[in-house]
């Protein structure tokens, strides 16, 4: 049986980050988008970090090509290619993506955070099946972490550069920041160990003179020359360019770009001694350990069964009524031929039907989910 379920995902490592960018839906019009949307399709899920964009659909009247021009529509873009999953293996590709298997540090649970939060937003969106589809995927989120080898990291991307890059980071004379949200703060709780000088800044005047972590926020204007430059705001365009790098004399750097869309735009490398590292980058430098991996699809399996079952078992469930009551009432007007007038006869009779329809259905439903196994 084919599950309506459509997943339609942009990732880095999989497509260009400037596709990325172009289907990500602005922060400020989100909610009017995708409410746009739902009247559309019905049932919609929606999740956009740092890495990915992912637009989950439920409905069997539209092509996955229909669904994807009425998103377009609504963002004000053309065609662009993404990876497409359907129906289990939709579900499956959301279990790998809660579970961080595609993340630029695999074990890291931000990740399980903007999953629920997403799923969070989009519940009012969604029909009851998609609803039901879905929590199995963060329970099964919950289980991977607590079972296989992912409960013994909890690292994030920021971890992740300091163990990749740790003579940098240790021999540098300052560090900057632009930006002074969530990825800011877990910038300086991770490079808080280093005893470097650290600069924030901010383009928002509001933000200006205040503190964060400690640090005072000076106004991206004053963006004076570091050794490493993190980038981490949520800017719709390019905060730094090879243009003003020349004009602020920063003429030897490493720029981490860790927005998304992108901070820093790529020319910024050709002057020769800046060295620009993004999320791309830092997803190409990421090694799995085979033997963890397989544990976690072990797992992943294992869930993706009893999650099919429940599925398959909630889409045949109005069917197996019709079914039960049509065979009831044939039953009972043959039941003449059938019952003696004997003590408890009738009761018997219907214990009797009883069992064979349950059997029938429990039947049914094994050789629905052999058929979705074998796939």
């Amino acid at each position: 049986m084919k599950v309506p379920l459509k997943v339609v995902t942009w990732r880095l490592g999989h497509v260009d980050p400037q596709i990325i960018e172009k289907v990500m839906t602005p922060l400020d019009q989100e909610e009017q988008i995708l409410n746009s949307l739902y009247e559309k399709i019905s049932s919609i899920f929606y999740l956009q970090t740092c890495q990915r964009v992912i637009l989950g659909f439920y409905n069997p009247q539209l092509t996955t090509q229909q669904l994807l021009k009425l998103y377009f529509n609504e963002i004000g873009i053309t065609y662009e290619t993404a990876e497409v999953f359907e129906g289990f293996e939709g579900v499956r590709h959301l279990i790998e993506v809660i579970c961080s298997l595609d993340s630029v540090v695999v074990g890291e649970d931000q990740i399980q955070h903007q999953f629920k939060k997403a799923f969070a937003k989009s519940e009012s969106r969604m029909d009851p099946l998609m609803k039901r589809i879905l929590q199995h995927v963060i329970r099964t989120g919950k289980r991977a972490r607590a079972r296989t080898f992912l409960r013994k990291s909890k690292k994030s991307t920021i971890s992740a550069i300091i163990e990749q890059y740790p003579n940098l980071l240790q021999d540098t004379d300052s560090i900057g920041i632009v930006g002074t949200g969530k990825m800011a703060k877990a910038i300086i709780e991770s490079v808080s160990c280093i005893e470097t000088p650290i600069f924030l800044y901010s383009k928002q005047d509001k933000r200006v003179g205040s503190k964060l972590k400690g640090n005072t926020i000076r106004h991206f204007s004053q963006l004076a020359p570091h050794d490493v430059l993190f980038l981490a705001t949520e800017a719709k365009s390019f905060v730094v360019d090879k243009k003003l790098l020349q004009e602020k004399g920063i003429d030897k750097v490493t720029i981490f770009d860790l927005g998304m869309p992108r901070n820093c735009n790529p020319n910024v490398e050709e002057l020769d001694s800046v060295h620009l590292i993004t999320i791309s980058d830092l997803l190409q430098q990421r090694k799995l350990l085979e033997a963890n991996e397989t544990s976690v699809y072990d797992l992943i399996d294992e869930e993706l069964e009893s999650i099919a079952a429940d599925v398959l078992r909630t889409i045949t469930g109005d069917m197996w009524k019709s079914f039960r009551n049509e065979v009831y009432a044939l039953a009972k007007q043959r039941s003449n031929k059938f019952i003696q007038k004997e003590a408890d006869a009738e009761r018997y009779f219907e214990k009797f039907l009883e069992e064979i329809l349950h059997i029938s259905q429990k039947k049914m439903e094994q050789g629905l989910l052999e058929v979705w196994k074998c796939r």
